[in-house]
């Protein structure tokens, strides 16, 4: 009779690790509109904190994605500011165009029209202008920052004040007429989003956006057909 026992050769089951859950694709991934949410956050951004304020992390944020998403369409804030910026100018062309199909018609009619929605987008939207004309952090290349494409204000506004001027124009009559309308529009909004018009604080907001239209339509008026 044997005195000892064989000792039983015992094989451990392994044990597997159930594979891990993935992981909740950040917002705007499965809808494939992750540029369009993150231009939108930092529009949100930029109103809220100003071009020296302005961060990535931030509009990332406001996203409600990671910090390390924007690198999939933005790879830094400038960027970034560039493209928002870019966006800006074809949001102010199509106001412009917006408000020329509302007005009245007529080459001086549309040339003011075209003025007035310039003051007021600028005045709704005071950081993203700031941004557009006076960003410091932007690229310097005019592509990036100002489009040069037939749908830019300014080719908009040029093109308004060559049918107000008619074809016996020079190219130095209709280069005075761009300064001068540019000048006004341009000058007007700054002067408002700066809060450095003080000559219009004393009226009620009805009166100052009055004479605001009828400093536009002035102008207008005054650019004619040139014998």
């Amino acid at each position: 009779m044997p005195t000892s026992k064989t000792p039983a050769v015992v094989t451990a089951k392994r044990r597997t690790r159930p594979a891990p859950a993935p992981l909740p694709a950040p917002r705007g991934y499965h809808h494939g509109d992750l540029r369009a949410a993150l231009l939108d956050a930092a529009a949100a951004e930029l109103d809220d904190k100003g071009i020296a304020g302005f961060s990535l992390r931030g509009t990332a944020r406001r996203a409600g994605v990671s910090h390390a998403a924007p690198a999939h369409h933005f790879p830094n804030t400038e960027a970034l500011l560039s493209a928002l910026a870019h966006r800006g100018f074809d949001q102010l062309s199509e106001a412009m165009e917006r408000e020329m199909a509302q007005g009245k018609p007529g080459p001086q009619a549309r040339l003011a029209s075209s003025g007035r929605a310039y003051v007021m987008f600028a005045r709704a939207h005071p950081q993203l202008f700031r941004l557009m004309f006076f960003g410091q952090r932007l690229p310097q290349e005019p592509t990036e920052c100002a489009p040069q494409g037939p749908a830019n204000p300014l080719a908009l506004l040029r093109s308004c004040i060559e049918a107000a001027l008619g074809p016996a124009a020079s190219r130095v009559e209709a280069a005075t007429a761009v300064a001068s309308s540019w000048g006004l529009v341009h000058g007007l909004s700054y002067l408002l989003i700066e809060g450095t018009a003080g000559f219009l604080q004393a009226f009620a907001e009805e009166e100052r956006q009055a004479i605001i239209d009828r400093a536009i339509d002035q102008l207008a008026l005054a650019i004619g057909p040139t014998s």
